[in-house]
């Protein structure tokens, strides 16, 4: 499974670099480790898409009343 993520281009930075290696995703139940998150970045004021994109492999999956994903570098 991709989940694809719009994200603003300081969050979308901190993907890139490693200071960011999780995310909270709620009603995603059925994520698992080896599924993938494909950020993609977009300007806030716009909304409209960069083109800039980088897929991360989810590596856990946390489950609680929310699930709390975990990716590689």
């Amino acid at each position: 499974m991709i989940i694809e993520q719009k994200c603003w281009p300081a969050i979308f930075e901190r993907v890139v670099s490693g200071k960011k290696n999780s995310t909270v995703y709620v009603g995603h139940a059925k994520v698992k480790p080896g599924d993938f998150v494909l950020f993609e970045e977009s300007h806030h004021e716009s909304g409209k898409y960069t083109g800039r994109k980088i897929k991360k492999k989810v590596i856990r999956v946390s489950k609680s009343s929310e699930n709390h994903l975990y990716w590689s570098e």
